[in-house]
């Protein structure tokens, strides 16, 4: 290449395209079927030609042209089982995968003054034992095999020129078609003629996060490739944790809970989410153990437990006042009480089954820590009366769940939140849910495993000031909406 070069100058492609069957995929013959078998799902191909069959089962990179070419018209129906290999000469540099049905895309032509950067969103990431490069905006991912592909990658994270990333690779060719595949795929961006990117520039990309988008292409469906859903993926390897969790032994008190009276009366559905808001500021008087329990007891006890026979082959269930994906009720509940009429500060876990109070710890520095966080993220200096930690045992919900575990978890705590602020608002108390926690101080205090379960969800609880009118003249600017008028 010579540097006043237009086109990167290759004469010939050099990369030739393979296509087969992904690692983990294995296809038996039977009859005149092929079957093909991978990530739990089974694709029965009926009628294939033998030269097809053998090709697929034995996975021959040697079959002719035209065994190679209705191979790949076959597959392109299969594009969650199947993989094209891009080798140079007889090794393989790098695997393209199709995320989606649609597959097709044009590699790129480049210059070599082009400068190229991997995609913002886009992520390098271990998969078995081969490095893999995808991106949530992208619906093709590629796994790296060589040494080339794999080098180009980690250049990449830093704005490059072609020729640059090329010279001296072992072959620059192969790599300017690498770069062109990856350019045309999606994963890698090209500099605009002012040298900006348009994922640092366009209104829309500059405000998502890399870890929101990501999580919003992988826990629906559409955008990825990966098996979805109620799929039980360690089962007969790892056992499911127990719907309920056994008393702690380690309590140091336990403090049973008042039963509120039969729920009659009260406000209508209809009034409680009218009048439903967050509340921040609280009364002189600090909530009852009697108004706490009650508020436990209609928003968060276990009302109903299922115990199936041994040999069901069934899970123990129970049933809570919110929904719960799957009916895994994964939430745990820990109060940190700075103040309670009955009950003394300190912080407790809820045993929603006996609906008890269990103290953790009544070490006034973790719990001071605790409040403090929940203050700011309040907005207001002053500490909450009780500040309640929604905890997740994560394992309960992607031992079932493949993709959407954790989406799963978040929203139920949403679920968890609506349902104490109507509860909270029929008991006339000053609820207010929040947006933020520190869920690595909540592991530290609580003692939690991080991994195995911490927060997901805070919520803060009082008793409404009385001055503090839900109804009546709004604040400076807001004006109150009604059928008539909005």
């Amino acid at each position: 290449m010579t540097p006043d070069a237009g086109l990167v100058e290759a004469p010939t492609t050099v990369l030739t395209a393979w296509p087969g069957l992904r690692d983990g995929v294995t296809a038996r013959v039977e009859g005149t079927d092929l079957v093909l078998t991978g990530e739990g799902r089974t694709t029965r191909l009926r009628g294939i030609p033998e030269a097809l069959r053998r090709h697929l089962a034995e996975g021959r990179p040697d079959a002719d042209e035209v065994v190679r070419e209705a191979t790949e018209r076959l597959l392109a129906r299969m594009g969650h089982l199947t993989t094209t290999r891009l080798r140079c000469d007889a090794h393989e540099v790098m695997r393209h995968e199709s995320t989606t049905r649609s597959t097709a895309y044009e590699p790129a032509d480049l210059a070599e003054t082009d400068v190229l950067r991997l995609d913002r969103f886009a992520l390098l990431r271990t998969r078995g034992d081969v490095l893999v490069l995808e991106c949530p905006r992208a619906t093709h991912r590629f796994v790296l095999t060589s040494d080339l592909a794999r080098a180009l990658a980690v250049d990449l994270g830093t704005p490059r020129r072609v020729r640059d990333l090329v010279t001296g690779t072992t072959c620059e060719d192969a790599a300017v078609e690498v770069l062109g595949h990856w350019v045309g795929a999606g994963l890698v961006e090209r500099a605009r003629p002012d040298g900006g990117f348009a994922t640092d520039t366009d209104p829309t990309l500059v405000q998502w996060d890399f870890h929101d988008l990501l999580m919003h292409s992988r826990s629906r469906s559409g955008r990825h490739d990966e098996p979805l859903g109620a799929l039980s993926p360690h089962r007969g390897r790892i056992h499911p944790l127990p719907a309920v969790v056994p008393p702690r032994g380690d309590a140091l008190a336990v403090v049973d809970l008042p039963r509120p009276a039969p729920w009659t009366g009260g406000l209508s559905l209809a009034e409680a989410v009218e009048r439903r808001r967050s509340i921040r500021d609280y009364a002189r008087t600090p909530v009852s153990l009697e108004e706490l329990g009650a508020f436990l007891h209609r928003s968060f006890r276990d009302r109903a437990r299922f115990d199936p026979p041994a040999d069901a082959g069934q899970e123990s269930k129970v049933s809570r006042p919110y929904p719960s994906g799957g009916g895994l009720y994964e939430h745990e509940l820990y109060l940190t009480v700075r103040r309670c009429e009955g009950l003394a500060p300190g912080i407790y876990h809820y045993d929603a089954l006996h609906h008890r109070l269990e103290l953790v710890t009544d070490d006034a520095g973790g719990a001071s820590a605790m409040l403090a966080v929940a203050a700011a993220a309040t907005g207001h200096p002053a500490s909450p009366d009780v500040l309640l930690t929604l905890t997740a045992r994560f394992q309960r919900m992607s031992w079932r769940y493949r993709s959407i575990a954790y989406a799963n978890v978040l929203r139920t705590t949403g679920a968890i939140y609506q349902t104490m602020y109507l509860v909270a608002t029929d008991l006339d108390l000053a609820p207010c849910a929040l947006g933020n926690g520190d869920a690595d101080l909540a592991a530290r205090v609580l003692g939690l495993d991080y991994l195995r379960e911490s927060s997901v969800g805070d919520f803060v609880l009082g008793r409404r000031d009385p001055r503090d009118v839900v109804e009546g003249a709004p604040m400076a600017g807001w004006t109150v909406l009604d059928e008539t008028t909005a």
